[in-house]
């Protein structure tokens, strides 16, 4: 990082702080909602800048401050901070607690996701279901990955075509993990079936890893 990628995170910090101190103590939701935007704004530039203790502090300040809100739009802040944390843990090697905030995150959005929340809550399973296969654990990894799609079999976006392709090689390789190569094979032909097509270079690496491993797994 260089001197003025550095001076502007550490200008983002500052300014962070103004919002907090300018509108810590304000009921009015709109100012809630703007310190908790500059709590995590602070953790993600205290992030980048390689002081990860002092992010996850700002983001559990996120979290001891706003867990019991009602308004949507902390609850949703709440969320993301909770699965910035979960990151930081895992960027830590600090998986089994990575795993821990990460269920929190599951638990507090329910059973009935709000579409809004959906993206978030796959994108945090995926996670939870790679560190689950990082410790060997691949039939539980599996059955994460499974939850993982059946969210995003309720999601539209394109934009999230990219982590449905990412969570079915997953499961293929954890599958192949465990000796089960016909089943792997099947869902490495479904990426490609599905994104062979794609032109976004992150849909093109995906498929070109479901061709490796597919014809690996037919050796």
């Amino acid at each position: 990082m260089n001197d003025a990628e550095l001076n502007q995170w550490e200008e983002c910090i500052d300014t962070c702080d103004e919002a907090i101190i300018r509108f810590d103590g304000d009921i009015n939701p709109e100012s809630r909602h703007q310190v908790a935007a500059a709590l995590f704004g602070k953790g993600e530039a205290l992030r980048s800048l390689g002081r990860l203790q002092e992010a996850m502090a700002a983001y559990d300040e996120v979290f001891i401050r706003f867990a019991s809100a009602t308004e949507p739009e902390l609850c949703e802040a709440v969320s993301v901070a909770l699965y910035a944390k979960g990151l930081t843990l895992w960027r830590l090697d600090r998986l089994k607690e990575a795993i821990g905030v990460y269920n929190e995150l599951i638990t507090k959005s329910g059973s009935d996701i709000e579409p809004s929340m959906r993206s978030l809550v796959a994108l945090t399973l995926s996670s939870k279901g790679t560190i689950l296969a990082d410790l060997d654990q691949f039939e539980e990894a599996i059955n994460v990955y499974d939850e993982t799609l059946a969210i995003l079999d309720s999601v539209t976006e394109p934009a999230l075509h990219g982590l449905a392709a990412q969570t079915l090689l997953s499961k293929g390789t954890a599958l192949g993990k465990l000796g089960r190569q016909k089943e792997a094979i099947i869902l490495f032909e479904e990426i490609i079936t599905k994104f062979g097509s794609a032109t976004e270079s992150e849909l093109r690496e995906t498929v070109a890893s479901a061709l490796f491993k597919k014809g690996y797994a037919l050796r």
